[in-house]
């Protein structure tokens, strides 16, 4: 039988080549979460890109490959994102909105795993243990990558912020009559909630409309 090798790379996800499609292991590559690929002629796991590897699923299949004859190697790559090396050719091509859009998701992700880390009850009382074994070693690969694209994110913020006519509107700021800017438009803030304003209709209507800070442009106060 031959060697086989999974890779994870942050980019490119986990990866698996030397298999076909039809072969006697596609059967057990699928049933373990693989996909295969026919434009990348290799087998991937799904949504693997950017994440921290899934060992577990990793060592399933790595177990079911050896089985089966193969010699098995794995190579991983867990590092994070040099926020260096890509701010700049990013930051030319994205809005300032859409970097703190991806800022709040990956602290929103964060938050999750840290929790998750550490164990904590939910609303309804149910209590969950910290993270142990290879959950544990998962969780906390998962959270130096987000850690280093929360990093890469903010940088790409701060270009904006520091290049002409760039703004970011402080949530804590805005209060109801305050003026926002939104699609070069601006609003009254009828509601200033957690994560989203509410603005009153352009259409006259009574129900306002719900925005994300993250698409406001412009904040005016209402003393101002």
């Amino acid at each position: 039988m031959s060697s086989l090798r999974i890779t994870h790379r942050g980019a490119d996800g986990t990866t698996l080549a030397g298999v076909r499609v039809d072969g006697a292991e596609a059967e057990a590559l699928r049933a373990c979460g693989w996909r295969y690929s026919r434009r990348r002629a290799k087998w991937y796991v799904p949504s693997s890109q950017d994440r921290a590897p899934r060992r577990d699923l990793i060592a399933r299949t790595e177990e079911e490959l050896t089985r089966a004859g193969h010699v098995v190697l794995v190579e991983l790559e867990v590092r994070p994102q040099p926020v260096e090396d890509l701010t700049t050719w990013r930051a030319v091509r994205t809005s300032p909105q859409d970097a703190a859009r991806r800022i709040e998701r990956l602290q929103r992700r964060l938050r999750a795993t840290t929790r998750d880390l550490a164990g904590y009850r939910n609303h309804l009382g149910v209590t969950f243990p910290p993270a142990r074994g290879a959950e544990r070693e998962e969780l906390l690969d998962e959270r130096e990558q987000l850690t280093g694209r929360l990093r890469f994110w903010q940088a790409v913020e701060q270009a904006h912020l520091n290049g002409a006519g760039a703004t970011r509107v402080d949530r804590r700021a805005v209060a109801p009559g305050d003026l926002v800017e939104h699609r070069g438009r601006w609003h009254t803030v009828v509601r200033a909630n957690r994560t989203t304003v509410s603005l009153r209709s352009d259409s006259g209507g009574n129900w306002p409309e719900t925005v994300p800070y993250h698409q406001l442009t412009g904040h005016r106060p209402q003393n101002r």
